[in-house]
């Protein structure tokens, strides 16, 4: 509780913050100010998502951190948006300098090719990875009284998911290498909060979302009602990811969400910051720099920050799903990371 009263204070004051100031996507005048010596910070936009989500509190301890020991330099403000694709358009046509996707989203605009997300219809190939920042995992959910333990379970069920691209990402890899044929199970398209309703409700028989954990949601779901996490098999995982890089095994721990008595395997899709290949090398090093050098402050301001770490952003930098930033590559050849 004291994180979060603390982190939704910084939250309040970046709002108020934004609002009078206003911000810029192409840095401000750097106009000197009457007798001073020192020209204003560059404005730096860093798009996010939905604020009650994981992209905005992440940011927002992101850009805190950018501000309190760069700030002479930079001002980094963050913006709530509609999410992964809303911010890949926009730092695609420069309208931002930094944004949050996930790397499912980023390597289909990046080829343009629409195998995943079918709205992308041409490549985007100025798109650069910035860091990683935390894992984002497929909750592959039941109750304890349906059932329903297994994946192979799912024949002839009722599976909630997010409308659009997520179904047609997650039905696809469970027939690819589940063992599911799309057939197989309902798809019921509706929104996390939407789905966890319907599931207590019993007209649904099991979610299946890829969200940050822990979520709120589920947290709230587990302290109503006795619930499975359904385990996939760490075989068919490892297949998985090995011919999908933008994939990572993820373990469902008590450290994710109080209640869980053993730990069960999943996979999850990374969710990194991400700019336009011509946001300011100077920028993306600071970023890349302040993150990696304050790992345990990010995690005092958000759980999801324990992530951000260069061990867990190495998978990634050995078979990158698009391109790194100048600026990321400078900072990880002045710490002799190859």
């Amino acid at each position: 509780m004291r994180k979060l009263s603390i982190f939704m204070i910084f939250i309040l004051t970046t709002f108020i913050v934004s609002g009078c100031s206003g911000s810029s996507t192409t840095g401000n005048s750097n106009e000197y100010s009457e007798g001073s010596e020192k020209s204003s910070p560059e404005n730096i936009t860093m798009l996010t998502g939905d604020t009650g989500g994981t992209y905005y509190v992440n940011g927002a301890g992101v850009s805190e951190l950018v501000n309190s020991k760069f700030g002479d330099q930079y001002n980094v403000t963050v913006q709530s948006t509609g999410g992964s694709l809303d911010n890949m358009i926009q730092v695609s046509n420069k309208q931002a300098d930094l944004a949050y996707g996930p790397s499912t989203v980023l390597k289909d605009a990046y080829n343009g090719d629409g195998s995943m997300y079918t709205v992308i219809t041409e490549p985007h190939e100025d798109l650069r990875i910035v860091w990683n920042m935390y894992p984002m995992p497929m909750h592959l959910i039941s109750l304890a009284d349906s059932g329903i333990e297994t994946v192979s379970d799912l024949k002839g069920k009722r599976v909630a998911s997010t409308p659009g691209a997520g179904v047609a990402s997650f039905t696809d890899l469970f027939e690819r290498y589940f063992g599911l044929k799309k057939s197989d199970f309902e798809v019921v398209p509706i929104g996390f909060s939407d789905g966890i309703d319907r599931l207590k409700e019993g007209s649904v028989d099991v979610l299946a979302y890829y969200a940050g954990a822990p979520t709120p949601s589920v947290m709230e779901l587990m302290s109503q009602e006795e619930v499975n996490f359904i385990s996939f098999p760490e075989d068919s995982i490892a297949k998985m990811v090995e011919e999908n890089p933008v994939y990572v095994p993820y373990t469902f721990n008590g450290d994710d969400y109080e209640g869980l008595s053993a730990d069960v395997q999943s996979y999850a899709s990374s969710v990194v910051i991400f700019a336009h290949s011509g946001t300011s090398e100077d920028v993306v090093y600071t970023v890349a720099k302040t993150i990696n050098e304050n790992i345990a402050e990010l995690t005092e301001m958000h759980s999801s920050g324990e992530h951000a770490t260069l061990e867990k952003f190495t998978p990634i930098l050995k078979n990158p799903f698009i391109p790194l930033h100048p600026g990321t590559e400078k900072y990880l050849e002045e710490i002799g990371h190859k």
